[in-house]
């Protein structure tokens, strides 16, 4: 499910029949550079680990949750802070909506699909993944502008 636009790899996933989780979690293993997110639910261990051997490689990254969606029971909040990952709770006094995925300044993955297995097997879901760095560029701006607002979680 792969179109290109300009010279551009677009990668659709629907959810539940694509298995989304289960293709994405080896594309952000194969990250070298870095891994910035905007997500207001993570809730799935699956990318969450992922996340982590990241980290734990070498490679850097950050993270904006959405402060209401990061205090529930199964947010992967902790799990990343503990692995020394930088991440924040985001600043927005309104709901921080994002549901994105920045790898190595080149890729973007956004879309309705919330990071948790809810989406991944109740829910109607649309998901995509663009390689294309002057759009991952303005993803990044959007990301440090959260960043700049975001707070430091309370341990």
């Amino acid at each position: 499910q792969t179109v290109y636009i300009d010279g551009h790899g677009v990668r659709v996933f629907f959810a539940p029949e694509d298995q989304v989780l289960a293709n994405l979690a080896p594309i952000i293993a194969l990250s070298q550079q870095e891994a910035l997110f905007m997500a207001y639910s993570f809730t799935t261990h699956a990318l969450c680990d992922e996340m982590v051997a990241l980290h734990q490689r070498g490679v850097p990254v950050r993270g904006v949750f959405e402060s209401r969606g990061s205090s529930v029971d199964h947010s992967c909040l902790n799990d990343l802070l503990a692995s020394g990952a930088e991440v924040r709770q985001d600043g927005n006094p309104a709901a921080m909506h994002h549901k994105v995925i920045i790898l190595d300044r080149r890729y973007v993955i956004t879309g309705s699909f919330n990071f948790s297995n809810s989406a991944d097997q109740r829910n109607d879901e649309n998901l995509i993944m663009i390689d294309d760095p002057a759009l991952a560029q303005l993803f990044i701006d959007e990301f440090e502008l959260r960043w700049s607002v975001a707070q430091e979680p309370a341990q």
